[in-house]
């Protein structure tokens, strides 16, 4: 068990009168299982009792997970996202803030989805986001959009607008490739609207969805001297 559990396994069995008892228990948290088992030969009965309020056990990776019966709270445990989706966000804003951004996005499935066989082009914006600053003030506001090559993977026309929490605005250009389930923005340039230049930063995105559109949640880490803004976005063509 992970957090306050324990792990306890009794049996005893017999021949006639007799019975077989198992008994498991197991927690999560504050949470446990328990189920009891009771079997014979001869005046024998048979009894299973089971209890869990594990509700993170209902998480699966290799399945496209509908949100629309997810609470904020599902959101934020990262078991129910796709581990694909998970390490592409991980890898620039860390662990701790994707639990807290992804409670504020708004997508309806949770799953990664290869766009490799996709053809056409597709344009995106922005739809929802969650984000901080340096100082861990909530962001304002943040827009991003681009257009998608689906068959050769380009990305161009790039564009994200980050509004933090002093109503400084950070207009960033960008361009990139998108292959498999992830896509990485490449060439960006960016400036503040109280004068400064961005000085580095990276925005990653992954694709998810079940349809021939799929969705994206991006996340961004952009610094400009001291300053510095990070979060995740989601998008839909």
């Amino acid at each position: 068990g992970n957090g306050n559990s324990d792990s306890k396994i009794t049996v005893s069995s017999g021949i006639g009168n007799s019975d077989s008892k198992t008994t498991v228990s197991s927690g999560n948290g504050n949470s446990d299982r328990k189920t009891t088992v009771s079997s014979g030969s001869g005046n024998s009965d048979s009894k299973t009792t089971g209890s869990s309020n594990d509700r993170n056990e209902a998480a699966s990776s290799t399945t496209i997970r509908s949100t629309s019966s997810l609470t904020t709270g599902d959101l934020q445990s990262l078991s129910y996202w796709d581990v694909d989706v998970r390490g592409a966000l991980q890898s620039l804003v860390g662990e701790a803030s994707t639990r807290n951004y992804l409670g504020s996005i708004t997508l309806p499935y949770t799953k990664a989805v290869d766009i490799s066989n996709k053809t056409g082009s597709l344009s995106y914006s922005s739809n929802s986001f969650a984000g901080t600053d340096e100082l861990g003030a909530a962001l304002k506001n943040v827009q991003m959009s681009f257009l998608l090559d689906l068959a050769g993977g380009s990305i161009r026309n790039g564009n994200l607008v980050v509004e933090d929490a002093s109503r400084i605005k950070w207009t960033v250009t960008f361009a990139g490739s998108a292959g498999g389930s992830g896509a990485s923005m490449t060439g960006l340039d960016g400036k503040l609207s109280g004068g400064g230049k961005v000085t580095s930063g990276s925005i990653q995105g992954v694709f998810v969805g079940a349809s021939a559109k799929p969705d994206m949640i991006a996340a961004f880490n952009l610094q400009a001297g001291t300053n510095k803004v990070e979060g995740l976005v989601g998008l839909s063509p």
